[in-house]
């Protein structure tokens, strides 16, 4: 038979991971995701990030490490909000 897609469908499977898309730059390998989300998290995050990289000598650490690795700055910005996003994700849902 043939498959039918519902209304109900399509906005849940927007919930789930984005389909990743490959860059076609010669200096980069990495996939682009969708670019909705949450504005505020995302601000959140970037903000909690800024804050780790001026207080915390871990996230200091860490990042002269990606850029001595040749990340740019924006790259390891990247890597910091996703760790961030688990750190969070894992406090919210523990009990």
């Amino acid at each position: 038979g043939s498959v039918r897609t519902s209304r109900r469908v399509v906005p849940h499977q927007k919930l789930h991971t984005p389909p990743r898309q490959k860059l076609k730059s010669r200096k980069t390998n990495r996939h682009r995701l969708k670019r909705g989300g949450n504005r505020q998290a995302n601000s959140a995050l970037h903000i909690v990030v800024l804050s780790r990289i001026r207080m915390d000598e871990r996230t200091q650490n860490y990042m002269k490490r990606r850029l001595a690795e040749g990340l740019s700055k924006r790259e390891t910005m990247r890597c910091l909000k996703r760790y961030v996003a688990r750190e969070v994700y894992q406090v919210l849902t523990s009990k």
